[in-house]
């Protein structure tokens, strides 16, 4: 038996297809069977039995192959708006691992046990190619458990290629999971995150931050952190002034490993006033099932649109004394079947080049809310015209948002 697997890292908006064929395809009854085990956790809380169970008839030259894409997205379906401290936000991937195996009318095959996958809650790259990445890669050598992908059952193995360099944010051993520019303007009170993802071969321990240009440095670890986990790391100046007794003016933030080495790019955050039109802060999933934020200083202009329907209903009313009154201020015509939307115009206000990945992936995300206020919205915008090699790097953009409610009876 013969197959191909998607890449040891995959995600879940992408075709997550298996392959596979048998010489025997031509006998009675022949049939594909793919169980598939789907769980969230470590690599070893595989569960005892699979969840799903397909099957498949041959395609006329013998092959058939298994999209299991759906089966992963089922277990993203609720978006965690909110992180705690050192949280190991596991909702952002599951596990995937694979049993291959025939049928027919003369019995049952041997099963072949592929190794799990990570599924990421991502979103397509639209690269060509089943999985495709980048060349960029968690590891740098053949003992990553991460390079490998195998195409056929005699081992073949591909050229490494793993995690992209938009989600990764540097090279080097460890990684930030991000994709904000390096440094930001961002006001009071602003709560955010950073994302750690490690490879196999330099644990991240915990990061370092520096505030006010060394008047606090601590070094915290990612608490109950292991290898192949994602870490939620709080960034934001309400969560500096939780766990430091300085205001923060300016910091960085970096990664460290055990050792105390930094091993990731820094990141370096600048308190600044907002202007006169205040600010909003849109937090968004990324296309790789990261919750990462825009904060935009522009103007905003809100809206009301309402639908209705009109009714035709007489004036006159029959009491049980068989008395007709009318009710005049209700008229013939009566409004009916009323909803509305309340929707926001929003501008970002002068933003460097450097953003330009953030409001792609803005445009691409599928849950998008104000953390202060908790309201979800849609976005309305259709296109985005990005602009580069502007004189002093500078541009401005605007958004159409919706709020992701009806107004009708809601209570405010």
């Amino acid at each position: 038996m013969a197959y191909t697997k998607p890449n040891d890292i995959s995600f879940a908006r992408s075709p997550i297809l298996f392959g596979i064929y048998d010489a025997n395809f031509t006998d009675a009854g022949f049939r594909y069977i793919c169980n598939v085990y789907v769980w969230q956790g470590l690599i070893g809380d595989k569960p005892s039995s699979p969840n799903y169970y397909l099957e498949k008839y041959p395609s006329p030259n013998g092959a058939a192959s298994f999209n299991v894409q759906s089966l992963a997205k089922d277990y993203f379906i609720k978006p965690q708006y909110t992180h705690s401290n050192y949280d190991d936000t596991a909702n952002m991937y599951c596990w995937i691992s694979v049993d291959l195996n025939i049928i027919s009318d003369s019995g049952t095959g041997t099963a072949v046990v592929l190794d799990p996958i990570i599924c990421f809650n991502g979103y397509n790259k639209y690269l060509e190619g089943v999985n495709y990445l980048t060349e960029s890669h968690l590891g740098n050598a053949a003992a990553s458990t991460f390079i490998n992908r195998v195409l056929t059952d005699g081992g073949t193995i591909e050229s490494p290629s793993c995690i992209p360099d938009e989600l990764l944010g540097v090279t080097g051993n460890g990684y930030f999971m991000t994709d904000r520019p390096l440094a930001m303007d961002i006001p009071p009170g602003t709560s955010m995150h950073l994302y750690l993802f490690p490879d196999d071969t330099s644990l991240v321990a915990g990061y370092q931050i520096n505030i006010n240009d060394g008047e606090e440095i601590f070094t915290a670890p990612t608490v109950g952190y292991v290898f192949n986990k994602v870490a939620a790391i709080p960034v934001g100046s309400t969560e500096i002034a939780a766990i430091s007794k300085v205001v923060p003016t300016k910091w960085e933030v970096s990664g460290i490993d055990g050792d105390s080495n930094i091993i990731t790019q820094t990141y370096t955050f600048t308190l600044v006033e907002p202007c006169r039109f205040g600010f909003r802060n849109l937090q968004f999933m990324n296309r790789y099932g990261v919750w990462d934020n825009l904060i935009i200083y522009g103007t905003q202009i809100e809206k009301l649109d309402v639908e209705r329907t009109e009714i035709f209903n007489s004036p006159l009313e029959v009491s049980t004394a068989a008395v007709m009154t009318t009710n005049d201020p209700y008229g013939q015509y009566h409004m009916s079947g009323i909803s509305g939307r309340e929707s926001l115009t929003v501008n970002t206000g002068w933003i460097s080049e450097d953003y330009n990945e953030v409001l792609k992936q803005l445009m691409l995300t599928e849950h998008l809310f104000d953390p202060d206020t908790s309201q979800p919205f849609t976005i309305d915008t259709k296109s985005l015209t990005v602009k580069t090699s502007l004189n002093n790097g500078l541009s401005f953009y605007t958004f159409d948002l919706k709020q992701a409610n009806s107004a009708t009876n809601t209570v405010y």
